[in-house]
């Protein structure tokens, strides 16, 4: 799995250091400088997490009327499979970038 690289030093992130992060925005652990979450991964990642959490719940919800016992566990690890491929996504650029 390709994890996102600093826009200066090229220093490649590990997994846990762009899971969880605030505003689109993280300072390189190498050079220091910031890092903001471009556009386009901002979608991907919104994309993402509909089809992962998404795509699977919908049917186990409405069309099979599974009981909570079962859905809970689903959903716990569709959200832990959905944490794990997200940072993979992600690109970083020096500016912040608009939503849209």
């Amino acid at each position: 799995m390709k994890l996102p690289k600093c826009w200066s030093c090229s220093y490649e992130f590990k997994w846990a250091e762009v899971l969880f992060f605030f505003d689109g925005k993280i300072k390189c652990p190498e050079c220091r400088e910031k890092q903001y979450i471009t556009t386009q991964s901002r979608w991907r990642t919104g994309v993402l997490s509909s089809l992962v959490m998404g795509g699977p719940l919908f049917p186990i919800i409405f069309i099979f009327n599974t009981p909570l016992s079962i859905f809970l566990p689903a959903l716990v690890i569709l959200f832990l499979i959905n944490m794990a491929v997200q940072p993979a996504v992600l690109e970083f650029t020096d500016t912040k970038q608009p939503v849209v």
